[in-house]
């Protein structure tokens, strides 16, 4: 870990069982009907904001983006609308720009953008340059179980781009995990 790195190294105990709680709480709050995806996702940001090292916080908390994600209600449109063409303009909206959102912000504040993770990832669980600048981060950190967590989801968000899968194979690389 670099010298400039505002990530401790090891969590002392006490702050350990202070997030246990909170841990333990958002697992619960899932089988509530319905689930409030929003406290669930505030408590395990708050456990990652604390040990950004903690690949258990951030499965937890990439479990719950996809729950939230998987339980909006698609909309659905009149064979009027489909009629005159009301999908096509539906999914132009939705569809995303050519040029690729590259998240600037992330990738100048090092390791301390892994403070802000749970935030970036709350507001676009879906864009691959957030999961990728994440990646970058956590490999200036030296957090390398993260870092391969991060570069496994921007894959899996756009598992055609070579520039992802290449990151992943590095970072896998520096495990000493490959073929």
């Amino acid at each position: 870990m670099s010298a400039n790195s505002p990530l401790p190294l090891l969590i002392k105990p006490d702050l350990r069982r202070r997030l246990q709680p909170r841990y333990v709480e958002a697992p619960r709050l899932t089988t509530q009907q319905p689930p409030d995806f929003r406290r669930i996702h505030e408590l395990l940001a708050e456990c990652l904001h604390v040990d950004a090292g903690n690949t258990l916080y951030l499965d937890a908390l990439m479990a719950n983006l996809r729950r939230r994600e998987a339980a909006k209600p698609a909309r659905k449109t009149s064979w009027l609308g489909r009629w005159f063409g009301g999908e096509k303009r539906e999914k132009a909206k939705a569809a995303p720009t050519t040029e690729p959102l590259r998240d600037t912000s992330l990738g100048a504040m090092g390791p301390s953008a892994l403070r802000s993770a749970a935030d970036r990832l709350w507001e676009s669980p879906s864009q691959a340059d957030v999961c990728r600048s994440l990646a970058e981060a956590a490999g200036e950190a030296n957090l390398e179980q993260v870092d391969v967590r991060y570069w496994q989801l921007a894959v899996e968000r756009a598992p055609e781009d070579a520039s992802l899968v290449r990151g992943l194979a590095l970072a896998l690389t520096r495990q000493g995990r490959f073929e």
